[in-house]
């Protein structure tokens, strides 16, 4: 059943990706995220930032998720660099809640390191940012 739901994300070739799986599942996180932002702003009346970490804190959450689903059952895995690049948008909540609710990448030191660090310069940018406001 997992190759169902990896095929629904990658063209499989004798089970070689055509299209980077990086390329595939960064497009789809961002259309997510932008669609979902856009529709929260309308719908809900939110502000555009506040509309946008929702939504991308929601698809990290998501991809986390999968990622975690897939790693169990087998199958094509999201890249460590999708599941970074969603923590940079403004996913850090959603990563962070997998961390706690899947116990999802708690045993790659290199991963927390990165996910960390991004975590770290995003309170920094936050603090200077309220400073300076």
């Amino acid at each position: 059943m997992p190759g169902v739901v990896t095929a629904l994300f990658i063209v499989m070739v004798r089970h070689k990706p055509i299209i980077s799986p990086i390329l595939v599942y960064s497009l789809i996180a961002i259309l997510l995220s932008s669609g979902g932002a856009i529709s929260t702003y309308l719908w809900l009346s939110l502000n555009p930032l506040a509309a946008w970490l929702l939504s991308i804190n929601i698809v990290s959450l998501f991809f986390n998720s999968l990622d975690k689903i897939l790693a169990v059952h087998g199958g094509f895995r999201v890249p460590e660099k999708v599941l970074h690049l969603t923590t940079l948008l403004g996913g850090s909540v959603g990563g962070l809640a997998a961390f706690l609710l899947l116990r999802h990448k708690t045993r790659k030191p290199g991963f927390q390191f990165i996910f960390w660090s991004i975590v770290v310069i995003q309170i920094s940018i936050i603090a200077v940012w309220a400073v300076i406001k």
